[in-house]
């Protein structure tokens, strides 16, 4: 994960330490996992319909 893309999954957490914190550990336990369209997905909740 780049440092532009922890920046952006900060924003999409809103700054909130525990939403930023389940963020990551989604993230860390599936590496296969696109860090931008699940960066967007959360941004954008209804656009996808779930987050995978």
């Amino acid at each position: 994960m780049t440092d532009e893309q922890s920046v952006e999954l900060a924003r999409a957490c809103t700054g909130h330490p525990l939403a930023l914190h389940i963020a990551a550990a989604h993230l860390k336990s599936r590496p296969r996992v696109d860090a931008d369209r699940f960066t967007a997905d959360i941004s954008h909740p209804g656009r996808t319909g779930c987050v995978p």
